[in-house]
């Protein structure tokens, strides 16, 4: 099982948001975990899932100092669904048969993927 922690807090700047916490519990039957370090250029990587009998949870960071990365999946095209800047990251569950892809802004950009087999 792993646990999702979310916090979201805002200073007094905006009294008319209030803060936001939630928790997800994920019951896992699989048992293994994708880890990788992934250096993105600006040219289109795919990061297949296929040790993965069924991926569950994906996190993906921007590591890097500079240079953006376009995330999203690539069926043969990059489809991006967001744009991570440095230190930006993202969680989010990811449907099987899925195969992830990255394009950065320019050479070098440095990409950390974690998905958790469901």
């Amino acid at each position: 099982m792993i646990s999702i922690d979310l916090s979201i807090r805002h200073d007094d700047q905006e009294p008319w948001r209030p803060d936001f916490t939630d928790t997800i519990d994920v019951t896992r039957t699989g048992k293994k975990v994708l880890v990788a370090a992934k250096t993105v250029g600006t040219t289109a990587i795919t990061i297949p899932l296929s040790d993965l009998s069924a991926p569950g949870y994906a996190f993906v960071k921007n590591v890097g100092a500079s240079g953006n990365i376009d995330f999203g999946f690539n069926d043969g095209s990059q489809r991006s669904l967001m744009t991570l800047m440095p230190g930006q990251f993202a969680l989010f569950p990811v449907k099987a048969g899925l195969t992830l892809g990255a394009q950065g802004s320019a050479a070098g950009c440095q990409l950390q993927v974690i998905v958790y087999e469901a």
